[in-house]
């Protein structure tokens, strides 16, 4: 476990950084934090490290366990061992690099932009929400609901439900259903058809997303591609930027689906 300086964590500095001279280095800043990380439990600044253990969740469903860095899930609230036995929090992951960096290193981003670099087998502390929040299309806090559809254990039917609702929903909602893993083949195919290009081409990414779906969107995007390509042809107008972005941003579309067709 490496120690760190309690100054690090000052929570009325506006910006504060220290780096340790072994393995751990941290930054932090005091910018709202964003939807990917906002179901996480409310976190105390400190845990005694005798509360600290591979226990599971409570009845609530929060658990505080000591987990490896490559072990963070997005939406865990973070500690690192601080003076003496405490653990101070040090941020809210809002995701975990895929790969080490060349010397090794695996970097957790917070979500309020800073970040926890150390080595994956390095041990900290988690704050973790086991069960997913339920969804409130009611609730007028629109982050909190976009953050409960990140939940690493929201269900499928949850997914299903908010995709096959169509065009009302919010790019930010349909964003998070199409990256979630347990998004399904029906609730990708209903979001296929939502104007984003950002929401469809997650959608394409998507290794659940099904040949036909796919071969819909292709179609469809070569069909938008020539429409938008013939207003640019028409000539010069208020509107001429617009169509030419949206020529090539269909284009791309249609690329990427055919490409995953013949890859599957």
């Amino acid at each position: 476990m490496v120690g760190m300086s309690s100054s690090s964590f000052d929570h009325n500095q506006k910006r504060g950084h220290a780096s340790n001279p072994g393995r751990w280095s941290e930054h932090r800043h005091t910018e709202p934090e964003t939807a990917l990380a906002a179901y996480a439990p409310t976190p105390p600044d400190t845990l005694a490290a005798e509360n600290v253990a591979g226990g599971g969740p409570d009845e609530r469903g929060f658990g505080t366990f000591d987990v490896d860095v490559e072990g963070v899930r997005t939406g865990d609230a973070v500690y690192a061992a601080g003076d003496g036995e405490d653990y101070k929090f040090v941020g809210r992951a809002a995701g975990v690099a895929p790969h080490p960096s060349k010397e090794g290193k695996l970097r957790v981003s917070f979500a309020d932009g800073g970040g926890l670099v150390g080595d994956p087998s390095d041990k900290i502390a988690v704050v973790r929400d086991e069960l997913p929040p339920r969804y409130d299309p009611t609730d007028r806090d629109y982050w909190r609901r976009v953050s409960s559809l990140y939940h690493p254990a929201q269900t499928a039917d949850t997914l299903d439900r908010v995709a096959n609702k169509g065009g009302e929903n919010e790019d930010d909602v349909l964003l998070a259903v199409t990256q979630h893993p347990n998004a399904s083949a029906s609730a990708l195919d209903a979001a296929s058809k939502h104007s984003s290009f950002a929401v469809r081409s997650a959608v394409i990414a998507h290794p659940a997303t099904s040949v036909e779906t796919l071969t819909n969107m292709a179609a469809a995007a070569e069909r938008e591609a020539a429409d938008a390509a013939e207003r640019v042809a028409e000539g010069v107008n208020l509107m001429q930027s617009y169509h030419q972005r949206d020529a090539e941003q269909a284009g791309k579309l249609a690329a990427a689906a055919t490409e995953r067709l013949e890859t599957r």
